[in-house]
């Protein structure tokens, strides 16, 4: 014991750094629980790493053992408050910060990368079993192509018993069979866990595609809780294609158009001499084109689409005048392309590779936003999924979706310069 005494009583290096090392160990087991630290990192690379994003926290650490990270930076906010600023954290490869609208996007398969990032965080320790989670930042999962899920910042999910919220799923393979014979499907997605009916504390935006020839027309959303039967939940009216509603409430969400009968009526029938007049025959009206017929005609307009723009390019050539509304359809110009492109990138260029993976078949988003027509000036994840396409055709490696030297080199080619 008085040799230990003596240690620490000692003017030397090493005496002060194991001592700080105990006191350190000591405050981490005493007080790490309550040390509130978690920080969602919105950009640099991949994995744990420094970067600027959102977070809260009294300084260095984890919270209750989680894989949250911490913000260093507190000029624009107190050490005890959210707010942005530079720190620690993680980030995969598959998250996708959107600066411009301010939230996460994902696809159901790279959700639970935001458990990790801190993006979604439980009530407690562990996400594996708790009733409560988080949002603290908004999120916009794409299901499939038109159909989407935006949650607000600061959204809670509440599940009646504790549960894994790991387990969360999104999909647009809903079995609708058992839907009231009144109405038929025309677009389906769910979202939640499967055998909880989750509820939230402010309302989610959900879209659905139902494709353009709706537009206008008031249809009815229904909803399905797990175990349940459906029931109509609300309205909406078509717009570019879209059903956009919103909803506290989440399980399965169809959108809906009424099955409706018409009668027809035969002719006289003499009998007897006598006549009589023909019963009344329903006959039921034929439903709306499913949801994949509407894909395979999308397919073949844009095949259409692609073969105009080729004429287009011809006639440009040759001198021949083009319309302005037909200009919209021209292939961009090899000169249009000058540098690199990922994920993030904005810019008339941008635009331009939207416009030619379209005219080569290589389809951005069937409808909306990146569809031919309607290319954008934002390189996200279905541009980033349509030049991978075009360029493990073309043999291009790695088809990672990056539009780098080696590809911009083929484009120019098929442009013909």
């Amino acid at each position: 014991m008085i040799q230990i005494k003596d240690f620490f009583s000692q003017e030397n290096n090493i005496s002060k750094v194991i001592f700080s090392l105990i006191l350190l160990t000591a405050f981490t087991f005493i007080f790490g629980p309550s040390v509130r630290a978690q920080f969602a990192r919105q950009d640099g690379p991949a994995g744990w790493g420094y970067g600027y994003g959102y977070g809260y926290g009294y300084g260095y650490g984890f919270d209750g053992g989680t894989l949250f990270g911490y913000k260093t930076d507190f000029t624009t906010s107190a050490t005890d408050v959210y707010g942005y600023g530079y720190g620690y954290g993680f980030l995969t490869a598959t998250d996708v910060f959107n600066a411009t609208s301010n939230q996460y996007e994902v696809t159901p398969t790279t959700m639970a990368d935001l458990v990790t990032a801190g993006v979604i965080t439980p009530s407690g320790t562990d996400i594996t079993n708790t009733t409560v989670v988080t949002f603290t930042q908004q999120v916009q999962i794409t299901v499939s192509s038109g159909v989407t899920i935006t949650i607000p910042a600061n959204t809670t999910m509440t599940a009646s018993s504790a549960t894994t919220f790991a387990a969360l799923a999104a999909s647009n393979s809903v079995t609708t069979s058992d839907l009231p014979s009144s109405v038929t499907s025309v677009g389906a997605m769910s979202y939640g866990l499967p055998s909880f009916g989750l509820t939230l504390n402010q309302a989610v935006t959900i879209s659905i595609n139902v494709g353009t020839s709706y537009n206008s027309q008031t249809l009815t959303v229904y909803r399905k809780a797990p175990g349940g039967s459906w029931t109509s939940l609300t309205t909406c009216v078509i717009s570019s294609g879209a059903c956009q509603f919103t909803t506290t409430s989440l399980s399965d969400f169809a959108v809906t158009t009424a099955v409706t009968t018409t009668t027809t009526t035969g002719g006289g029938i003499l009998s007897g001499g006598g006549g009589s007049t023909a019963p009344t025959v329903p006959s039921q009206v034929a439903k709306p084109a499913p949801v994949s017929v509407i894909a395979q005609l999308q397919e073949q307009l844009n095949a259409l689409i692609a073969q105009l723009q080729i004429l287009l390019a011809k006639a440009q050539a040759l001198g021949i005048s083009i319309s302005s509304d037909a200009q919209k359809f021209l292939l961009p110009a090899s000169s249009a392309f000058t540098k690199d492109l990922t994920i993030g990138s904005k810019g008339e260029d941008v635009k331009a590779l939207q416009q030619f993976l379209n005219a080569k078949g290589f389809v951005v988003a069937a409808t909306g936003a990146g569809s031919v027509g309607n290319e954008t000036i934002f390189f996200g994840n279905l541009t980033k999924a349509a030049l991978a396409k075009y360029q493990s055709v073309n043999n291009i490696s790695p088809a990672l979706g990056y539009f780098g030297p080696k590809t911009r080199a083929q484009v120019k080619k098929a442009l013909g310069q």
